[in-house]
């Protein structure tokens, strides 16, 4: 029998998704903060991730880095925002899951990408409470932390599902399997 992911890496490989670079990288190998928003935004049609923000570099990050392209879209878009108020990508650094659930839900739901104009992104968005969001079978999620509404958001819409145990493990890594998929 073959992996559950096989199908998900093929249609990925397939489709341009999952760039020449990582082919070769182990399906169940953690991926970093760059390679999974090389990947998501290979996933979008063009025009779909319109400027709201002006990036021109980061703190850790800059035109001459791989993937730059990518995380520059994805950050002038308002879907990254980085680590603190200036920006710090981490770009090596494995995703945590409560990050992901961030990026998908803005990339997914555009009225969630944060601009120049946003409320602060640590302060739990409110607004998605006209989401109709359920309450969250997860009991590693608090209530009151900035991913909550992110992870429901995303569970919602069956972006991402729990780990088992009625867990969600908001800091654990991500696969690369799990990215394409």
């Amino acid at each position: 029998a073959r992996p559950w992911y096989t199908y998900y890496m093929d249609r990925a490989k397939e489709y341009g998704i999952l760039p020449d670079s990582m082919a070769g990288s182990s399906p169940t190998g953690t991926v970093s903060r760059a390679e999974v928003a090389e990947i998501l935004y290979r996933s979008l049609p063009s025009g779909e991730l319109p400027n709201v923000n002006q990036i021109d570099s980061l703190p850790d990050y800059g035109p001459e880095d791989p993937y730059w392209s990518s995380v520059s879209a994805l950050y002038r878009a308002g879907v990254l925002t980085g680590d603190d108020i200036y920006g710090t990508f981490r770009p090596n650094s494995n995703i945590r899951r409560s990050e992901l659930a961030a990026i998908l839900v803005r990339l997914v739901r555009p009225e969630y990408r944060i601009q120049p104009d946003s409320p602060d992104p640590i302060v739990p968005d409110t607004g998605m409470d006209a989401f109709q969001l359920p309450e969250l079978p997860f009991v590693d999620v608090a209530s009151n932390i900035w991913y909550y509404p992110y992870i429901q958001a995303a569970y919602a819409m069956e972006l991402m599902n729990g780990m088992g145990n009625d867990r969600f493990t908001p800091n654990g890594t991500v696969q690369l399997s799990q990215t394409v998929a």
